[in-house]
């Protein structure tokens, strides 16, 4: 499985989220993110963040709040470039859940790179 958002260069300020998608600049106040943690935090918090290996949300751990992507691009006005079906991680058989393995991750903020589920 694929990458289901290709985000890059992804940043975060006081004011903003700003990326590319699909080579179109989105930029998200942070008043409009739907967070209500980042637009009180502190900017060294703010850019210590991993944008999951499937490009789905964004996880800042030291204040421990998600966004997702596709929540993001509705607060841009972008609904355009949002995935309407997004395949399961998960696999229904008649008794469990099976896991499907997902690519290995990646992490972006201050300039670190790392696998998130190590």
């Amino acid at each position: 499985m694929g990458k289901i958002y290709d985000v890059k260069r992804l940043s975060v300020d006081r004011e903003a989220i700003r990326f590319e998608l699909s080579g179109e600049k989105i930029v998200v106040p942070l008043n409009r993110s739907g967070s209500l943690v980042l637009p009180g935090a502190k900017l060294e918090h703010l850019r210590i963040f991993e944008l999951d290996a499937d490009g789905l949300g964004i996880y800042w751990p030291v204040l421990d709040e998600d966004l997702s992507i596709a929540g993001l691009l509705r607060s841009a006005g972008r609904e355009d470039l949002v995935v309407e079906k997004i395949p399961s991680l998960y696999l229904e058989t008649s008794e469990t859940y099976a896991r499907v393995k997902k690519p290995s991750g990646y992490a972006y903020g201050l300039g670190m790179v790392r696998d998130r589920e190590s």
